[in-house]
């Protein structure tokens, strides 16, 4: 093959990748933007589960081959504990003392509105539902397979392996998750900084495995949602 059909072929492939990205997160905006005009409550946890759906629809052309997207096991059991450890320490570590720091330096005040999460409250079965349903599913199997599984995937294929590439689809992938996550300037700026930390996680101590970072996700948001039903 001489080396202008090899540059075309390399075109439409990222043609082709560009446009499942544009075609999962149009969905992932039209599910938002439907859910958000019907009233319908958490519209964010339903687009990512709904377009996670659509990425499977996606890789079946693949052959179900979802081992691109981070899902497959670890190499090894030990290695994977540790790494889900050391995001757990670093997540815990952005929350607990980042968080609040740039809560002070943007002027977030607390309004004292109700949370969308207060029908948590002493209501076990809301529990037993938003752990399931919002913290593993949604949040943390759903968010890592579409932000870091899917999105940080195909950049890298477009872009390529350099250091640089990979560098600027972190950027990318955690601008896009940090602006998606609420209205509050340091919420957004929190949830960047953790797109961050996971995608250089996935692409460094994880080996490209999203099972850590899914199980490191998802343990925070439980206890944030036990702390909810204990108020």
């Amino acid at each position: 093959m001489s080396h202008i059909h090899i540059k075309h072929h390399q075109l439409l492939k990222h043609h082709q990748l560009l446009l499942e990205i544009l075609a999962v997160f149009t969905l992932f905006f039209l599910v938002r933007f439907i859910a958000k005009y019907l009233a319908v409550p958490l519209s964010g946890p339903l687009a990512t589960v709904i377009s996670v759906a659509g990425i499977y629809v996606l890789y079946l052309r693949y052959g179900k081959n979802f081992t691109p997207l981070g899902l497959r096991r670890p190499e090894n059991l030990w290695k994977s504990l540790g790494v889900i450890l050391i995001t757990l320490i670093l997540t815990i570590f952005l929350a607990v003392i980042l968080l609040p720091y740039l809560k002070s330096m943007t002027g977030y005040t607390p309004t004292g509105e109700s949370s969308r999460f207060d029908y948590i409250q002493g209501n076990l079965l809301a529990l037993v539902f938003s752990v399931v349903g919002i913290a593993w599913i949604a949040a943390a199997f759903g968010e890592e397979v579409l932000f870091r599984g899917f999105l940080q995937t195909r950049l890298v294929q477009i872009f390529g392996e350099t250091k640089k590439s990979i560098a600027i689809t972190i950027g990318l992938q955690s601008l896009l998750f940090g602006l998606l996550h609420g209205s509050i300037l340091a919420n957004q700026i929190f949830a960047g900084l953790i797109a961050i930390l996971y995608g250089t996680i996935y692409f460094t101590l994880a080996k490209r495995s999203l099972l850590p970072l899914i199980i490191a996700h998802a343990i925070p948001d439980t206890i944030s949602f036990i702390q909810i039903y204990n108020t």
